[in-house]
């Protein structure tokens, strides 16, 4: 039977439906609009009691705009805690905003490329959160240059800039609570690229992305055992930091050989760009890796991933210049996008897996000079596969060349084992190349 012909409804009884849906909406409705700003008291992250400010409503927003403590929705009174993202964002009419003591959370770009805003009021000494790029292209920020005093400046305990020259050692105030992205162009646009030093506070709970992008001046990144948060990309195109060291008691993070891991060493977070090693095999009590974990470490040459890591997130493996080789588990299945990009003297993939991975990243097509080595039960599979298929060379894991087979007196062969370096070795570990009897092969 025709689904269309069990229901007929006349228009006048379909609009008396509507009608009835819409009025019961009216009744449950979470929203309400005070003076051109919605409130909502529902999801968003907000508990009960409290109430967030949703969007505004371009059409009556006032130019000076004060956001009251609290507000009454469905007959309850809420405290108002939270701007959603980009609430007020590009709107061009507000020129005056006043903050409510209770608010503990900006979300990012909540008053972005607000041009006119040019006054902040009632911000709250100490905020849970503030987002990126709060309130970036406003006359408010830019006045700072010329208002505030010299020196890091706080909003609610977070960086948003810095008014005057920075320093070679940049020391955080004590009571900050979170760096914000970008933070040392935002007030105005001066030279960080020497500065050698960072010494951040104890208390410091939260490190924004792209918050020390290009400070090329550091080597060593010291961080403080209140440390909560930090995000993908924080100390992106920091090109020379050799290594992060985790002061004793934090909750979160740890360190290893200059690699920032989780507390448990359980997914590796960082590694430095300017650690210089060339041959890099993860260690085995590692199962996740972060987004750009590897992004921009220049020197590696070879990278090895072990057994158990079953995802390769985005950005993991990314301009990364000198890698020739990654050697990938069988236990992978999935890699995000931008894997691979910038690898410019990428020569050889092997990947374990004899089930295809899922791919979301660019065209392998373009990996022109490399060549993906895989199991040899699989070698058909991934030859016909829609996307690992691209690739113009795919050949088993058996017929890996990536180095000489090296001349050795067949009088003295006697089964040892040796490293490409030509060190012997007594415990082989998963996945790495070895010489044994004059030939080089791959542990299994």
């Amino acid at each position: 039977m025709n689904v269309m012909s069990k229901f007929r409804f006349s228009s006048t009884l379909l609009i008396a439906l509507l009608m009835s849906v819409m009025s019961i909406g009216n009744v449950n409705a979470t929203v309400v609009e005070i003076d051109g700003v919605c409130y909502d008291d529902s999801g968003f992250g907000i508990g009960d009691g409290e109430a967030i400010i949703s969007s505004i409503n371009q059409g009556t927003i006032p130019a000076e705009v004060v956001i009251p403590e609290k507000v009454t929705i469905n007959g309850k009174e809420c405290v108002v805690t939270r701007i959603h993202r980009s609430a007020f964002a590009y709107n061009t009419i507000v020129t005056s905003v006043t903050l409510p003591a209770g608010l503990k959370y900006i979300d990012n770009y909540a008053f972005s490329q607000c041009t006119n805003l040019a006054e902040v009021k009632g911000i709250p000494e100490k905020l849970d959160y503030m987002g990126h790029a709060v309130f970036n292209n406003t006359k408010w920020l830019s006045s700072l240059k010329d208002s505030a005093p010299e020196g890091l400046y706080l909003v609610g305990g977070w960086v948003i800039g810095y008014v005057g020259d920075i320093p070679e050692t940049l020391i955080f105030p004590n009571n900050t609570i979170g760096i914000c992205d970008n933070f040392a162009i935002r007030i105005n646009y001066t030279n960080y690229s020497y500065v050698k030093n960072i010494v951040l506070n104890e208390g410091l709970k939260y490190i924004n992305y792209d918050a020390f992008e290009y400070f090329l001046g550091l080597t060593e990144i010291n961080l403080p055992a209140s440390l909560e948060v930090v995000e993908n990309e924080a100390f992106d195109c920091c090109a020379n930091i050799k290594q992060f060291t985790v002061a004793a008691g934090n909750n979160y993070f740890s360190a290893v050989d200059g690699i920032l891991y989780n507390k448990e060493q359980t997914k590796l977070i960082l590694y430095p760009n300017g650690k210089t090693d060339t041959e890099v095999v993860v260690g085995n009590n590692v199962t996740e890796l972060a987004e750009y974990a590897f992004y921009g470490a220049y020197y590696i040459k070879s990278l090895t991933i072990p057994e158990g890591v079953t995802e390769i997130p985005s950005q993991a493996i990314r301009a990364m210049n000198s890698l020739e080789t990654v050697i990938l588990p069988s236990t992978v299945n999935y890699f995000g996008f931008g894997i691979f990009v910038q690898c410019s003297s990428l020569k050889s993939i092997i990947l374990y897996a004899e089930e295809t991975p899922e791919y979301s990243g660019e065209d392998l097509s373009l990996l022109t000079e490399t060549t993906l080595y895989v199991p040899e039960v699989s070698l058909d599979v991934y030859k016909t596969h829609d996307t690992w298929g691209k690739m113009g060379n795919i050949k088993t894991i058996e017929l890996y060349t990536g180095v000489e087979n090296v001349g050795i007196d067949k009088s003295s062969i006697d089964n040892t084992i040796y490293n490409l370096k030509g060190q012997r070795i007594c415990s082989p570990q998963k996945g790495q190349i070895y010489i044994n009897n004059g030939k080089k092969y791959i542990q299994r």
